[in-house]
């Protein structure tokens, strides 16, 4: 049997991390366990599990796939990469339904359209467990906030990494970032040339130039060099 299955993380931050590959390698064992052959894998990046079908274009190409190629069963992680809201997970859950699809928690091995159907209790477990996701991702969220709020007022800053030449990590960035400001007042060009030609490198390893020099001076405050060009 073929099937598709779907991933979806919440958060920009969490696109690299390890909530897409854990979730391909469930699906995938899950496939093994039961003999499916997984055809295709949509993956959704930082899209929040409160969005309806319309604005989740990942699965609208799952949907549109599956129906191209006639596959029936769609395999999620577990019912939370579906959805965390109660009322769009239903809304979902209803479309699958109507179009004779088959929603697959690996997790639980619970198929979860035929419980909508046939069986009260699945649906009265299912809406159970639907209601914990969605007070999960509420919780989650005033928490972060919360957090964002504390480093904000106890660093002046809350997300993203510390500017060029502030990251304790990266000693040889401050070593640079006194240069580039013992070099301000020059040109930009005459700066980035400079700094080229004495070996310092930009945060990616890459060469300088007047446009990175004006952009790293802009994030300082020090904008005291000659326009670029």
């Amino acid at each position: 049997m073929n099937v598709v299955g779907y991933c979806r993380v919440s958060g920009l931050a969490q696109v690299d991390g390890d909530g897409f590959p854990r979730q391909c390698e469930c699906i995938e064992r899950y496939c093994e366990a039961h003999g499916m052959t997984l055809i295709a894998v949509f993956v959704e990046r930082a899209v929040c599990g409160g969005n309806d079908l319309e604005n989740r274009p990942a699965m609208l190409d799952a949907l549109a796939f599956m129906r191209e190629n006639g596959i029936t069963h769609f395999l999620v992680e577990d019912f939370r990469r579906f959805a965390r809201d109660l009322v769009i997970q239903e809304l979902l859950i209803r479309e699958f339904a109507r179009l004779e699809l088959r929603l697959i928690d690996c997790t639980t091995d619970r198929d979860m359209t035929v419980a909508a159907a046939s069986d009260p209790t699945a649906v009265l477990i299912r809406q159970i467990l639907g209601a914990v996701a969605q007070w999960e991702r509420l919780t989650t969220v005033i928490r972060l906030r919360a957090a964002r709020r504390r480093r904000k007022r106890d660093h002046g800053r809350c997300e993203g990494p510390p500017p060029f030449g502030h990251d304790p990590k990266r000693p040889a960035e401050e070593i640079c970032m006194d240069r580039i400001l013992t070099l301000s007042g020059t040109p930009q060009a005459t700066i980035a040339a400079t700094l080229n030609n004495e070996g310092f490198q930009t945060r990616k390893g890459r060469q300088w130039t007047a446009r990175k020099v004006c952009g790293v001076l802009k994030k300082h405050g020090r904008m005291k060099t000659a326009p670029v060009g």
